[in-house]
């Protein structure tokens, strides 16, 4: 029987390791491919591609982003505003940049200076696309203000520079370039790069704005000669074919062109390789005019199956968004209904127990006339008449004993009687407490002027007046008190009691009338406590 328990575990030990070790490789797959996804969208420029990237990041950031690290949620927003943007979607670019800062705000423990800028010169670049100028420039200062390094600062003077010359501002984009050029020396990489960037750029813009430039694009040209970007390199021999065209010098401007066009094949962009046929056909090389339309075809195919594929994304989430927002109504009206048939039952369990308990306040109220009728009308009138037969005896202790009677059954019958509502409740408790003192019992109110018993339901102070009047019953019966203290107090909605007497007290539980005071109170939904200890007087705390 050991030998199978310890099988039995041992079984169970491995199947745990297996499971733990199974829930470890499906949570790194799911990151590892979301890597792999990030990367390939993020360096591509194929539109198909980034369409299924987007498709992909767009169900990660609905089932599995949120589980992910903060700065892992932040890099994704990123990308996957990058790729809106490639894709010329500005508002869904725009989107995922603002939930790429919200991130970020949340993030505390972590330093995300770099990407705030490269969000902020993203949120630039789309007001520009829009043509909102001033905004995009209020971004780029917020960028530069952020800025820390001088790549940092360099990225984000040519974003300016840029916009400069959007709106043909050529003055402000040279003074840009050149101030970009006393940075490149604090640089600790890429110096010749980005001194080659800046000088093609400020060569162009010289270029746009005087006709001059040749200078600084001559100047990258030689630098791009020591760096190995085929792209850079395609952009300063494209900016020179320009500027010859500018001077209308064909001549001149064939070798940089047919320099570019080389390049764009080894780049391998079709997009690159439009730029560079339409150069040549400018410069007259019409042997390239047929390879331009089929290129232009082509791209206009690849770019119309590239809108349909994000036409088709944008249905699907659409459609999905729809189902989402269907289920969600679905789910808030099942709410709705359950808390409307909560109400209704609520409202019916009220209207039952409010019924049920007016009924008993109705019965004993009728209960209580029915005893207090036939203790007037038969007993007290009855002994009244045998009073009345005997009053010529010389009797007098049976006349006594039957006048003490005779009250008695009158007191009861009083008791026993509904208050006179016509009268003012603080009237009536005056009167009471004056009915119940003697010689030998002193009642002391406290406070009873300061309620206001306009405010007190009319049930609750019937209810009061009876409990009250059993409660000083009780202490003249039973307790040999000799001063009873009867304290009130208002708080908002309730009413509380203190009555209090010096009597001998009981250890006994409440029984008799106490019992018809508990049952009285709690008709009204109020609490009654008692506290008596022999020889240390009787207590009860009321409220309603």
């Amino acid at each position: 029987m050991k030998r199978i328990l310890l099988s039995f575990l041992f079984f169970y030990f491995i199947l745990g390791l297996f499971t733990i070790y199974s829930s470890s490789i499906h949570a790194q797959s799911k990151p590892d491919s979301l890597d792999v996804v990030l990367n390939t969208t993020r360096l591509s420029e194929n539109k198909l591609e980034l369409v299924e990237g987007i498709r992909y990041l767009e169900q990660a950031e609905t089932n599995t982003l949120l589980q992910l690290p903060l700065y892992y949620q932040i890099y994704v927003y990123e990308v996957m505003a990058n790729t809106y943007y490639k894709l010329g979607d500005l508002n869904s670019s725009e989107v995922y940049s603002v939930k790429g800062f919200s991130a970020i705000k949340s993030d505390v423990e972590t330093d995300h200076t770099s990407t705030k800028i490269r969000l902020l010169c993203l949120l630039g670049i789309l007001q520009k696309e829009r043509q909102l100028y001033d905004l995009a420039s209020e971004y780029y200062e917020q960028a530069l203000r952020l800025s820390k390094t001088a790549t940092d600062s360099l990225s984000i003077l040519n974003n300016q520079a840029t916009l400069f010359k959007e709106q043909k501002k050529y003055s402000k984009a040279i003074a840009t370039y050149e101030t970009g050029l006393t940075l490149v020396s604090r640089l600790d990489s890429k110096k010749v790069y980005q001194k080659a960037k800046l000088l093609d750029n400020l060569g162009n813009a010289r270029s746009l704005a005087t006709g001059e430039g040749l200078t600084e694009l001559n100047q990258a040209l030689q630098l791009s000669k020591q760096i190995s970007s085929t792209v850079r390199s395609y952009s300063i021999n494209r900016h020179i074919t320009q500027y010859y065209i500018r001077k209308a010098d064909t001549t001149s401007a064939l070798p940089y062109a047919l320099t570019t066009y080389q390049l764009s094949k080894e780049i391998g962009d079709t997009s690159y390789k439009k730029e560079a046929l339409s150069l040549l056909l400018q410069l007259n090389q019409k042997q390239y005019g047929l390879q331009y339309v089929q290129l232009s075809d082509s791209l206009n195919i690849a770019q119309q199956t590239a809108d349909n594929a994000y036409a088709l994304l944008k249905y699907d989430k659409s459609e999905a968004e729809k189902n989402a927002l269907a289920a969600e109504i679905d789910k808030q009206r099942t709410l709705i209904f359950g808390i409307i048939l909560l109400f209704i039952t609520l409202s019916a369990s009220f209207l039952i127990i409010t019924r049920i308990q007016r009924k008993r306040r109705h019965a004993i109220a009728e209960t209580e006339q029915r005893i207090a009728k036939h203790i007037h009308d038969d007993i007290a009138n009855n002994i009244f008449l045998v009073m009345n037969k005997i009053q010529n005896t010389n009797d007098d202790q049976v006349i006594d004993d039957l006048s003490h009677i005779y009250d008695q059954a009158r007191h009861i019958s009083r008791a026993n009687t509904p208050i006179n509502t016509k009268i003012p409740f603080q009237q009536l408790l005056l009167d009471l407490f004056q009915q119940y003192t003697t010689k030998h019992l002193k009642i002391t109110p406290q406070n009873s002027s300061n309620i206001n018993w306009e405010k007190v339901s009319a049930k609750k102070k019937e209810m009061l007046y009876k409990v009250l009047q059993e409660l000083l019953t009780n202490t003249l019966k039973h307790s040999e008190a000799t001063f009873v203290v009867v304290k009130f107090e208002q708080n908002k909605g309730s009413l509380r009691v203190d009555y209090r007497d010096n009597g001998k007290g009981t250890s006994n539980k409440p029984s008799g009338g106490l019992l018809n005071v508990e049952n009285r109170i709690h008709a009204i939904s109020g609490t009654i406590t008692f506290t008596s200890v022999p020889n240390k007087g009787f207590r009860a705390k009321i409220e309603v």
